[in-house]
């Protein structure tokens, strides 16, 4: 993935925009995922080299609640494509312009299996949800 979308209610005043900045969120309220948990260290790398840290007031495991926190508390959440829920009518996911992190998906297979139809059953799925979830993500 090329960029990482934030999580926001729709009526958030950074909703209406394709893309926002650090400098656009450095002073918002963020839900985020327990103390060292991957997407908590995704959330604080993104502001490592700034002069702020993300001010986390919600904290939750589950991506549902933590976009329920989005919904009903207005915070943001830095909540991964894969693995999450729908986002409901409520929310949108907008752009971090200047975000570095990304996720590799990689598949690795023996040589002998190249014509293994559950491995070319796979790799067309894969395809298929790299083209469903749009840009920012891409095959290599």
């Amino acid at each position: 993935m090329t960029a990482t979308p934030s999580r926001m209610h729709r009526g958030h005043r950074l909703a209406g925009r394709a893309r926002v900045t650090l400098a656009d969120v450095r002073a918002e309220t963020w839900t985020s995922a327990p103390r060292n948990a991957i997407c908590h260290r995704w959330l604080l790398s993104l502001f490592a080299g700034s002069d702020v840290q993300p001010r986390i007031e919600h904290w939750a495991l589950e991506y549902d609640t933590q976009l329920a926190f989005v919904t009903h508390a207005g915070a943001l959440a830095l909540v991964p494509r894969v693995g999450r829920p729908e986002l409901g009518p409520g929310l949108v996911a907008v752009e971090l312009a200047d975000s570095t992190i990304a996720r590799t998906i990689r598949l690795v297979w023996r040589a002998s299996m190249d014509r293994a139809p559950a491995i070319g059953a796979l790799r067309t799925v894969l395809g298929e949800v790299v083209e469903h979830l749009g840009p920012g993500v891409r095959a290599l």
